[in-house]
């Protein structure tokens, strides 16, 4: 998935549209700001992208769970794919809450740094899935840590990132092409870098990451620009 950021409704959906235009065929929109606004911004962007967009949002913890179940439920009829950290990471309850009122997947993202963050939140049920990200958890060692202790409870992971170079998104490729858990990715923060001083590693065809067969990561240094 590509991201469209908040920002006014007019120009989440020029963003969205754009993203479009460039081949992207999955929207991971943020909200979490304003219920109301959000709600009416996820129309305009389905009605602007069409039945056949798929459509994924995170909240970054931005809800009350009274709020979250709302927007869930305003939201059935756009086909959301899943929900991403709708409350706080601190209250699984609430994540709970959310998950059971909605048809969407929830996905806990802040809630889950390292492994050790899993079994609390499996063993109460706070969630079907979570986001796996290098530069949260520390690096491959502890997302393959991360990603078998989903395979064990039968839930999914979405292979996320932050703002990262091409470098650290080409090793969160190959974590997410060998993971039994890993079900959606999210691999797009090297595009927000000015300059990114690495080349190579894979290739975005058509919105779909191609990896590089060259060996280890595929990657050159090329240099800051």
């Amino acid at each position: 998935s590509v991201t469209v950021g908040i920002d006014e409704p007019d120009s989440m959906v020029a963003a969205a549209r754009r993203h479009l235009d460039r081949g992207f065929r999955i929207l991971k929109v943020k909200i979490g700001e304003n219920a109301a606004q959000d709600i009416m911004c996820l129309r305009m962007i389905r009605d602007a992208a069409g039945p056949d967009i798929i459509i994924r949002v995170d909240a970054n913890e931005g809800y009350t769970a009274t709020d979250a179940i709302e927007v869930a439920r305003r939201l059935e009829d756009l086909d959301i794919e899943l929900f991403e950290q709708p409350v706080a990471a601190d209250r699984p309850d609430d994540l709970r809450r959310v998950g059971a009122a909605t048809r969407a997947p929830v996905l806990a993202d802040e809630a889950v740094k390292v492994a050790g963050d899993l079994a609390p939140l499996v063993r109460s049920g706070a969630a079907s899935g979570a986001n796996i990200k290098l530069m949260k958890c520390g690096g491959l060692g502890e997302a393959r840590r991360i990603d078998a202790g989903l395979s064990q409870a039968g839930w999914r992971a979405l292979v996320g990132c932050m703002d990262e170079s091409r470098a650290s998104i080409s090793a969160a490729a190959h974590f997410a092409a060998s993971a039994p858990s890993v079900a959606w990715i999210d691999l797009d923060g090297h595009l927000d870098l000015a300059g990114d001083p690495f080349g190579g590693g894979f290739e975005i065809r058509d919105g779909e990451i191609v990896l590089d067969d060259k060996p280890g990561l595929g990657v050159l240094f090329e240099g800051f620009r």
